[in-house]
């Protein structure tokens, strides 16, 4: 559940530890540490996350990385368990050998 108790919570942060994340995520110099990353890389969001506005920002600063769009809006291994999973399960067969 979200902060609010509701799976489509849109609403304000509510606790100072969200507040803290969220800050976090949101105010780091993204474009420079996304970069810096040489491995293999598995971008996943839905059209409903907090952080959908970031999602094409990703894939354009990294265009080999592999992506997906799941179901749901925060929380999508929650949402969609199998979606997810197959995701990330297609991911790493392509990339471990």
């Amino acid at each position: 559940m979200t902060p609010s108790g509701s799976s489509i919570w849109k609403g304000p942060i509510e606790t100072e530890s969200n507040d803290q994340a969220y800050h976090a995520i949101l105010n780091q110099d993204f474009s420079a540490l996304f970069h810096q990353v040489k491995t293999p890389l598995f971008i996943m969001c839905s059209h409903d996350d907090v952080l959908w506005a970031c999602f094409p920002k990703a894939r354009e600063a990294q265009p080999d990385a592999d992506w997906a769009v799941v179901k749901g809006p925060d929380y999508q291994c929650t949402v969609e368990p199998g979606g997810v999973a197959d995701d990330l399960h297609q991911f790493l067969q392509k990339h471990i050998k």
